[in-house]
């Protein structure tokens, strides 16, 4: 429609730095082996645990494109009690948590992706948790607001953090 989203807005101001941030993030969303599914998973858990509106709004409808149903998508917060995820989005769903989290992923989290994606699959996985990491800080930093055709993919109203460990 001719408008420009509020991230890139913001970005603006730093073109150098919008130019390489929109490079990198059309090669994740465009050019990658890792299945367009687990990717959006992966991204609305990482929206979900930064509290990212935004990042949230933005890829909700990217994620039903993907085949994600409207009850896993508002279960990504209680993945480990729900039954909308199987082991492989499990997995995923997993190291996106861990990633965010903590960082240092443990060994176990690896081993349960590693059942179901390949060494190439693997790196663009944390490459996109990284990334997305990366867009939720900026658009919480920032505070960047959700333009009025987005608004209404709001973040589930329930805790969506983890269970403590």
């Amino acid at each position: 429609d001719g408008t420009v989203p509020n991230i890139f807005r913001a970005l603006g101001n730093s073109p150098t730095t919008l130019r390489n941030f929109m490079r990198l993030g059309n090669s994740i969303l465009r050019h990658l082996k890792l299945s367009p599914r687990l990717r959006e998973l992966a991204i609305l858990r990482v929206a979900s645990l930064t509290g990212s509106a935004y990042e949230w709004a933005h890829h909700v409808p990217l994620a039903r494109e993907a085949g994600i149903s409207e009850e896993a998508l508002y279960q990504i917060g209680q993945w480990r009690r729900s039954l909308a995820f199987d082991a492989q989005e499990s997995a995923v769903l997993a190291l996106a948590e861990a990633s965010t989290l903590d960082v240092q992923v443990p060994d176990e989290v690896f081993r349960r992706v590693r059942e179901f994606l390949d060494e190439e699959e693997v790196v663009e996985l944390l490459m996109t948790i990284g990334y997305y990491n990366l867009v939720a800080r900026l658009l919480v930093g920032l505070k960047v607001d959700v333009e009025p055709g987005y608004q209404q993919w709001s973040l589930p109203p329930d805790d969506l953090r983890p269970e403590r460990r």
